[in-house]
């Protein structure tokens, strides 16, 4: 695995586990006293964090570690969003058709 594949899934993870708890990158911020700055980098695969930040941040989003790195992790949040976006185009065909029939 490349180091971009390593980032990229790492990246995901902490976004995708920081929205679970409902948490802006402020509030992660404070809980990890790491920046917003450097938290939006990780988020965007910009920066890599040391074995510290790694801790605090496990610690902060109440995960182990090897979770932070699962790769299933950010393909089951893409499936998962697929998923949504189908169900809710389903739901609204109907909807979404009348609609374009008025145009």
């Amino acid at each position: 695995m490349t180091e971009d594949a390593v980032k990229s899934i790492l990246s995901g993870n902490i976004r995708h586990l920081r929205l679970m708890k409902d948490l802006s990158q402020q509030e992660l911020a404070e809980k990890t006293n790491i920046s917003v700055p450097f938290l939006s980098a990780l988020e965007r695969e910009e920066k890599f964090p040391s074995a510290e930040s790694l801790g605090k941040l496990s610690e902060a989003l109440e995960v182990s570690l090897a979770e932070l790195f699962k790769a299933d992790s950010v393909e089951s949040l893409n499936t998962d969003y697929k998923s949504l976006i189908k169900d809710f185009f389903e739901s609204q065909k109907e909807t979404l058709t009348r609609l374009c029939e008025k145009l």
